[in-house]
C-alpha cells in the first residue's frame, strides 16, 4: 500500500495510510467526500476521528499527512536499508570480478540502481495532505433511546489533490466506490469488503442486528489501530453494526485498519463497491470489528458542517441476503 501511495502524484488511493501531522496514530483514509459549500465544491478525504485527534483546547489548524509519520519514517528506514544492502552487495561483486576476472552481473547493479531510485522517491514525497475541515464523535441520537457509535473526521485536500474513489478490488474488478446506501433493518445478512492500512483487502460479514457497545469516557490511547470499543464523551451504551472476517481466525479490522469504507463485495453485483458504513472499533479477544452506518455519518456530516454532499451519492436501503443457505 505505501508504494502505491508514493507512485500517485496529485491522488490518495482508498485505504491510504493517514495522520495527524506530528502525530504517532496511523489509521486509515476511508475514501473520498465532496461537498457543497454555498457557491463552492469542496473536496474531503473521510477517516475516524481520533485517527486525526484535535488539538487540547481545539485550537488551530490541524494538518494532515499521508502517509501517517510513522509510516513514512519506516517506508524511509526500509528504504535506507535496503539502499545500504545493496551498495554492500556491489562491493562484494566488485571484489569477486577482480579474483575471478569474471565481468559484474548485470542483476547486482540493477538492484542498487532500484534501491536508490526508491529512497529517492521516499525523500522527496510530499506528504501534506490538507486539513482537518470538520469532525465528530458526538453519539447520534436516532431517537430518545436509540444513540449510535459516531466517529469521523473531514480533511480538505489541497489544491491539485483529490482522493480517489476508483478502486481494483481482490477479484481484479475495478471498482467505483461513489455511492453510498442503508441496510436494511431486517434480519438480513450483508457480505462486506474493506481495503485499510494494515491488513489490505479483507473479506467479511455484517448484519442488520444492532450490536450494543458500552463506550468509556476516556481518551483512546495515542497507539494505532482500533480504539478497542473505547470513546470519549459517551458513558452510554450506543448502537453500533458488528462485522466479522471470512476466516475464522482473523480480525477484520486489524489496528491501523480504523477509518476504512465498508463496501458490499461482489455477490451484489451492480451495488459491488455501494459503502454501507465506516470501520471504527474492534475487540481483540473476540475477533470482532465494529462499523457506523454510512447513512447516519453522512446525515452527521451534513449537520456539522451544514454542507450538500454531492458524493458520496445516496441509493437508497439495499436488502441483504436471508441466511447461511444463500452463501
Amino acid at each position: 500500500m505505501l508504494k502505491e501511495v508514493y507512485r500517485q502524484d496529485t491522488s490518495w488511493p482508498m485505504g491510504a495510510s493517514c495522520g495527524r501531522t506530528g502525530s504517532d496514530i496511523s489509521g486509515t483514509l476511508g475514501g473520498a467526500v465532496i461537498l457543497k459549500d454555498r457557491d463552492k465544491t469542496r473536496f474531503m478525504g473521510l477517516t475516524n476521528s481520533y485517527v486525526i485527534p484535535s488539538n487540547k483546547d481545539n485550537a488551530g489548524v490541524i494538518q494532515v499527512s499521508i502517509p501517517s509519520d510513522s509510516d513514512h519514517k519506516y517506508a524511509f528506514d526500509k528504504r535506507e536499508n535496503n539502499l545500504k544492502s545493496a551498495q554492500r552487495d556491489v562491493k562484494k561483486e566488485d571484489e569477486r570480478a577482480i579474483v575471478t576476472g569474471k565481468p559484474h552481473r548485470d542483476v547486482v547493479k540493477s538492484q542498487l540502481n532500484l534501491s536508490t531510485q526508491e529512497l529517492q522517491e521516499v525523500k522527496e514525497f510530499h506528504q501534506d495532505a490538507g486539513h482537518v475541515y470538520a469532525s465528530s464523535h458526538t453519539p447520534w441520537n436516532e431517537t430518545e433511546i436509540t444513540r449510535w457509535a459516531m466517529d469521523w473526521c473531514l480533511f480538505e485536500t489541497l489544491p491539485g489533490k483529490t482522493v480517489l474513489s476508483r478502486v481494483e478490488d481482490p477479484t481484479g474488478t475495478t471498482i467505483q466506490a461513489d455511492k453510498y446506501a442503508s441496510i436494511s433493518r431486517k434480519d438480513y445478512v450483508y457480505d462486506v469488503i474493506k481495503r485499510g492500512r494494515s491488513s489490505h483487502w479483507t473479506k467479511g460479514t455484517t448484519s442488520a442486528v444492532r450490536s450494543v457497545i458500552r463506550l468509556n469516557a476516556t481518551l483512546p490511547p495515542e497507539i494505532p489501530g482500533p480504539i478497542q470499543t473505547q470513546m470519549r464523551n459517551s458513558k452510554d451504551k450506543v448502537y453500533c453494526y458488528s462485522i466479522t472476517a471470512k476466516e475464522s481466525d482473523q480480525e477484520f479490522l486489524k489496528p491501523g485498519d480504523s477509518g476504512a469504507f465498508i463496501l458490499l463485495n461482489e455477490s451484489f453485483r451492480e451495488n459491488h463497491g455501494v459503502i454501507i458504513g465506516l470501520g471504527f472499533a474492534g475487540n481483540s479477544a473476540s475477533n470482532v470489528s465494529y462499523m457506523i452506518p454510512m447513512d447516519l455519518v453522512i446525515k452527521s456530516l451534513v449537520q456539522e458542517t451544514n454542507c450538500e454532499i454531492v458524493q458520496p451519492s445516496y441509493i437508497g436501503e439495499i436488502s441483504g441476503r436471508k441466511g447461511k443457505e444463500e452463501e
